[in-house]
């Protein structure tokens, strides 16, 4: 019982944490990209990295959380895993209420720290999209060609090359984030 209220407690902060992030983020966010930018020098390599790692991170460990599921104890994994869910949800402040204004314009004078930060981010979520997709794709075209369910010595060999693609895709959005071309 004790983890099905967990559960409960979870989902409601990580949407409570979520809503309130995108909704009224756009209060918070300026001063919150000025003091990170203050914070590391505005060192725009610091702030693509600490962009992707707002995102990427929190769902790196879930991953990693999946993968362990046996050898991670289901409370433990319950609190990391919802943990993890709130620290990405509280990203999207960044994306947050925009009301059809540009970027320059909702960040003002904190926009040359906004615009690595922001792109660390959106790279964090395209690997992870990618890794979703390519998970996805590998587990239907699995059960095509091996029938469903998948045999267990199967199901363990594909979860091994899921997770090995999952790392590539994910190692190849973090060298994006830090050495693609900003936009303009």
């Amino acid at each position: 019982m004790a983890i099905s209220r967990w559960s409960k407690v979870g989902t409601i902060a990580v949407l409570v944490v979520l809503l309130t992030s995108g909704v009224l983020g756009h209060q918070y966010v300026k001063p919150f990209v000025r003091w990170l930018g203050v914070a590391v020098g505005h060192d725009e390599l610091v702030l693509r990295a600490l962009g992707w790692a707002w995102l990427g991170v929190p769902l790196v460990v879930i991953a990693l959380l999946v993968s362990l599921r046996v050898r991670v104890a289901p409370r433990l994994r319950l609190v990391l895993a919802f943990t993890a869910l709130a620290l990405a949800a509280s990203s999207a402040m960044l994306v947050g209420s925009r009301r059809g204004q540009s970027q320059q314009k909702v960040f003002g004078d904190v926009y040359p720290d906004a615009q690595p930060l922001g792109y660390g981010w959106g790279a964090a979520g395209l690997s992870i999209f990618a890794m979703f997709v390519v998970a996805a794709l590998t587990y239907i075209i699995a059960g095509k060609l091996a029938g469903t369910p998948l045999p267990h010595p199967t199901h363990q060999r594909i979860g091994r090359a899921v997770i090995a693609m999952c790392v590539v895709v994910l190692l190849g959005g973090l060298w994006l984030a830090l050495t693609g071309p900003l936009p303009n």
